[in-house]
């Protein structure tokens, strides 16, 4: 919806105000054709319309002088596997395996929500040697965990 005819009102209100509009104007227009009520419609095709004017406006100021690199690895372990206890360790080794040339790099390496299928108090060890390797090569870590 953020390229869309209500994409005006993300920046002012959320894209969650973007959902509640697209609901309503649902709701409107199921109750104008089962009431044959031309007013619901009429409302409804005014909350589409009256944003409109807002897509033209520029809210922000690009600025790529102050853009930051950013580098997504995926370690492509398959769906299958992933969960597999006995290659726990061969999954976090292909991450670091992927991450490694990027150290240093970029200040910003991003895995995937699931990178380590297990539970945090269980690899306190890693991510303590994660951090360590990313705080040495100033760069920063974002993953999920169980």
């Amino acid at each position: 919806q953020i390229n869309g005819p209500l994409k005006g009102i993300a920046p002012l209100l959320g894209v969650d105000a973007i959902t509640f509009v697209l609901m309503a104007i649902a709701g409107l227009l199921v109750y104008a054709v089962n009431q044959r009520r031309l007013s619901a419609a009429v409302i409804a095709a005014a909350l589409l319309l009256l944003p409109w004017p807002l897509r033209q406006l520029q809210w922000f100021a690009p600025q790529p002088e102050k853009a930051v690199n950013v580098a997504m690895v995926q370690g492509n372990i398959p769906q299958s596997m992933k969960w597999d206890p006995s290659i726990l360790l061969s999954t976090l080794q292909t991450y670091l395996d992927e991450t490694r040339p990027y150290m240093g790099k970029a200040p910003i390496i991003i895995w995937p929500e699931s990178a380590i299928p297990d539970f945090e108090p269980r690899q306190n060890g890693f991510l303590t040697m994660m951090d360590d390797l990313m705080r040495a090569k100033n760069s920063s870590l974002i993953t999920g965990i169980v």
